[in-house]
């Protein structure tokens, strides 16, 4: 898995920082797609489709699959959200932006040792200060970092995760 994630981002790189690389020049993009390709390390698939709406600001729309075990214990689930994305200094999708969302997540969890499953049905509510990069005119490579806090809402069978935590945002992708 570890040489997949590293041979999918190294073909990112190749194929769209060679485009018209003019970073810090006004790009026209007005559609990004990305993913985030630590959360792959941790069970978690995650795809993002983010649109300029307006000269500020985006609106990006998430899906997600889970798959996670631990101790006997295995979770699955999907999920989705939106994320307006308000941009400070530069236009919609580059530059620096804060972003309130919500997510809801949907998971499925079976304990292996006495056979007992649950599902449930959950949500998180993320704010994030970030910032997104992108190379080239028409096509590009993006980049997109941020962190901040979210709160969650999730339960299943033993494992409970409700409160306040850290929020950080890693992103690569394709601005066009």
């Amino acid at each position: 898995m570890k040489k997949f994630l590293v041979t999918l981002i190294i073909a990112f790189m190749l194929i769209f920082t060679g485009i018209n690389s003019n970073a810090g020049e006004p790009q026209p993009q007005k559609n990004l797609v990305m993913f985030n390709p630590v959360s792959i390390l941790f069970g978690v698939i995650s795809l993002e489709y983010e649109r300029a709406l307006a000269e500020r600001i985006s609106l990006s729309i998430l899906g997600a699959f889970v798959t996670l075990s631990s101790e006997g214990t295995s979770v699955t689930g999907i999920g989705g959200g939106i994320a307006p994305r308000f941009f400070i200094a530069k236009k919609a999708l580059n530059g620096l932006f804060i972003s309130p969302g919500i997510e809801l997540v949907s998971i499925t969890g079976k304990n292996d040792d006495t056979d007992e499953s649950s599902s449930a049905f959950g949500f998180i509510i993320p704010v994030i200060l970030g910032y997104t990069w992108i190379w080239g005119q028409e096509a590009g490579f993006a980049l997109s970092l941020g962190a901040g806090a979210a709160y969650w809402n999730l339960s299943v069978l033993d494992l409970d995760v409700t409160g306040v935590t850290p929020s950080l945002r890693l992103a690569l992708g394709i601005g066009f």
